[in-house]
């Protein structure tokens, strides 16, 4: 059974791979509190990675290559915390 994590970049997986090569892609994460953090990993061996704060955004354009992996770490928002 797959955890949050691991459906969410399965399902993001099948979003990009149904963009054509060239098309506008947009990840966000709306409604979330905390960081985002999104590691792709291209067939050539080229990983990006990104930090989403709050109400970010990813765009891309897809080009020719096809990515291998996609990670996604959502962060819980725990605010602050009292006393040291």
């Amino acid at each position: 059974m797959l955890n949050n994590s691991e459906e969410l970049s399965h399902q993001i997986t099948e979003m990009i791979r149904s963009i054509p090569v060239g098309g506008e892609g947009r990840i966000c994460f709306p409604g979330h509190a905390g960081p985002v953090h999104i590691s792709i990993t291209t067939s050539k061996g080229w990983t990006f990675k990104y930090t989403l704060i709050p109400g970010m955004d990813m765009e891309f354009v897809k080009g020719e290559d096809e990515f291998v992996e996609i990670s996604i770490d959502i962060d819980d928002a725990t605010g602050l915390k009292p006393g040291g």
